[in-house]
């Protein structure tokens, strides 16, 4: 990410995140996260999306990813 004026521009990484074996990287607003593009209609809240996050070593993982409201807490999220 980088500002562009009063503009932040996100941008993809190159070589995809880096997760170090036995740790852990929480994709979140204001940090790493997933952004989706090209999509034809919005998420809705409480909907379960189904993605596949693609492992150089562990290959494809099936997931599914809550729709949680815009600015929902920690506590909301069921930690």
């Amino acid at each position: 990410m980088k500002m562009d004026g009063s503009i932040m521009r996100m941008r993809a990484l190159e070589n995809g995140l880096v997760i170090p074996a036995k740790t852990t990287v929480n994709l979140e607003s204001g940090s790493y996260h997933l952004m989706f593009i090209d999509l034809t209609a919005g998420f809705v809240k409480g909907a379960r999306i189904p993605a596949t996050l693609v492992f150089e070593k562990a290959g494809d993982i099936d997931v599914f990813l809550d729709v949680l409201p815009l600015g929902a807490k920690p506590a909301e999220r069921g930690r």
